[in-house]
């Protein structure tokens, strides 16, 4: 997976060598992908306590300026790379909350629908869709309790509304709709 190896501007070569300099980063587990953003000394001890206080954490090169991890951090990430590929990306993410190492799961859609979390929060529902029937869709990813969020309605299918708003709205005749839908424009 490369899509978090890039930026959405600028030359990606010049942002991959940034990700590369990165402790962490993207790790593969077991089964998915985890991202580590270390954003202090704080988070690196939290990153040796979730990975047991390995034995190359003791190599002094490690310590000798506040660039030195950067400067070594490929090879920091072949380390943490051997103990993500022996864990789930709930295992890890899980226990990354109890050593202050701050680690996101890389989720799928699937992973989304189907996480407790979310369905205990209430942040899907279900709505009636014209061509697919009953489908789960996201919600406000916030509660507030004086201004409560409802879907009534799926989105709209292509063109759905164009007589409201070409004709109602902006006052397009019936016959001018016409035409637009002869020539493909709506």
């Amino acid at each position: 997976v490369e899509l978090g190896m890039y930026g959405n501007e600028g030359d990606t070569k010049l942002s991959t060598v940034v990700m590369q300099q990165m402790v962490g980063g993207l790790q593969r587990c077991r089964d998915g992908y985890v991202l580590i953003t270390l954003g202090g000394d704080h988070h690196w001890q939290g990153l040796l306590r979730l990975l047991d206080d390995p034995p190359w954490s003791k190599d002094e090169r490690l310590y000798r300026s506040d660039l030195s991890k950067y400067q070594l951090a490929p090879e920091i990430n072949r380390h943490i790379a051997e103990w993500m590929q022996q864990h789930t990306t709930r295992e890890v993410y899980h226990r990354s909350q109890e050593v202050n190492c701050p680690i996101g799961m890389v989720n799928t859609v699937e992973d989304l629908v189907n996480w407790e979390q979310l369905n205990a929060r209430g942040f899907f529902t279900d709505v009636e869709h014209p061509a697919m029937g009953s489908v789960k869709i996201p919600t406000a990813a916030y509660r507030f309790s004086r201004t409560p969020v409802s879907y009534g309605r799926a989105a709209p299918l292509l063109g759905e509304h164009n007589g409201q708003i070409l004709g109602g709205r902006l006052g397009h005749s019936g016959e001018e709709l016409s035409r637009m839908r002869g020539c493909g424009i709506i």
